[in-house]
């Protein structure tokens, strides 16, 4: 762990010098998109650099700073001493900095920071670590204040929109979590039951709410599998996906005995009508022993992003895509499917790895499963 306490250390993020592709296509860029207009806002970005960061000061960029031409962008910038941690975008980059890291842990003024590109939950923290610095989300000023609210005062957003453009200091940061700190509340408290097995583990449930007769809802604690929701790329709904085939027939039958079988209720599940999904067919109902939660329960019952996001339970091998490397740890944030239908019928609705609803292709990799159920509330008339 590096630790440093002599000197003004400063972070940004998500700069996408000369990106011209992405400010195409990306809802974020408040600008008209044209490479005169962009070049405008790249010299606005570096020139705001060089009036906040000293010649003698220390620059960590926490990824996505250029796709093309990265150490001309670099000796535009006037710090001496700048750091670059690998982001979705960067190419070209070795030489360039004084170092390249995809994660870098950093000791300032007793405080344990963890810098990368991507956001994670505090639950992902080892205990060591007091702050988890990051970008890719493109937070605006108060959505990094609702983030680190819903966060547990442990994750920020350094990128140049949290920012105004301008890169932010490490004592800005304190001071920011000293302030804001005692408004931070506690993750919400589930009740836990165990039951049943899979890949050789005791399968753990979070118990969301119970019905007038007391059967519970289940969701799993973690995300127990990576499968796509159907395997080809295609117009399917919930009724015919390849995911519920699975859930109710080899999950099913792997996880649970006869005994724990006899637990699970049959649920009929309605296709849910979003915003996004406006004039789609939706399929029709269906009756699930085991499924996973539609956009509706997934917010009703976890109210906030650190609640809701999903843990890998599992190592997996992926696509580089998704999460910037080629595999996913146990204890991870990842994505997991909810099983309403997006904006296209080839898409289907997630949870993405900070808690917040999005979508993805039905034949997607690296996309997670945690199986949802209902439960009776008495087994050979003993509670369960």
């Amino acid at each position: 762990m590096i630790e440093r306490d002599d000197m003004t250390i400063y972070f940004t993020a998500d700069l996408h010098l000369g990106d011209l592709e992405y400010f195409s296509t990306e809802v974020f860029a408040p600008f008209d998109v044209n490479e005169k207009e962009l070049e405008k806002r790249d010299n606005k970005i570096i020139e705001n650099i060089n009036n906040t960061v000293g010649e003698d000061d220390i620059l960590y960029i926490l990824g996505d700073f250029a796709s093309h031409n990265t150490q001309v962008y670099r000796n535009l910038i006037a710090c001496k001493t700048v750091h670059l941690i690998i982001g979705d975008i960067d190419k070209d980059y070795k030489g360039v900095f004084e170092s390249e890291n995809k994660y870098l842990d950093l000791k300032y003024k007793d405080k344990n920071f963890q810098l990368c590109h991507y956001p994670i939950s505090p639950q992902n923290f080892r205990s060591t670590h007091d702050i988890w610095l990051h970008g890719h989300s493109h937070l605006w000023p108060e959505e990094n204040i609702e983030m680190c609210d819903d966060h547990l005062e442990t994750i920020y957003d350094v990128g140049i929109y949290a920012h105004q453009k301008k890169p932010v200091s490490a004592d800005e940061i304190l001071d920011f979590h000293k302030m804001n700190g005692t408004k931070f509340a506690n993750s919400t408290s589930y009740e836990v039951v165990q039951l049943g097995h899979y890949n050789n583990n005791d399968l753990d449930w979070l118990v969301l709410t119970k019905d007038n007769n007391g059967n519970k809802l289940l969701v799993t604690k973690e995300v127990i599998d990576f499968r796509p929701y159907h395997n080809n790329d295609e117009n399917i709904t919930w009724q015919m996906c390849e995911l519920r085939m699975w859930l109710n027939s080899e999950f099913i039958h792997s996880a649970f005995s006869e005994d724990e079988l006899s637990l699970i209720k049959n649920t009929t599940n309605y296709p849910m009508r979003t915003d996004r999904n406006i004039g789609l067919d939706l399929g029709a109902p269906t009756v699930d022993k085991v499924f996973c939660l539609d956009d509706y329960e997934v917010t009703k019952y976890f109210k906030r992003n650190c609640d809701r996001h999903g843990v890998s339970a599992v190592d997996l091998v992926v696509p580089p895509a998704k999460y910037g490397e080629d595999f996913i740890k146990r204890g991870q944030s990842v994505w997991y499917w909810l099983r309403t239908t997006g904006s296209r019928n080839e898409y289907a609705t997630t949870v993405d790895y900070i808690g917040q609803t999005e979508e993805e292709n039905v034949a997607a990799l690296g996309v997670g499963v945690r199986p949802a159920m209902w439960i009776k509330t008495k087994y050979n008339n003993r509670p369960y």
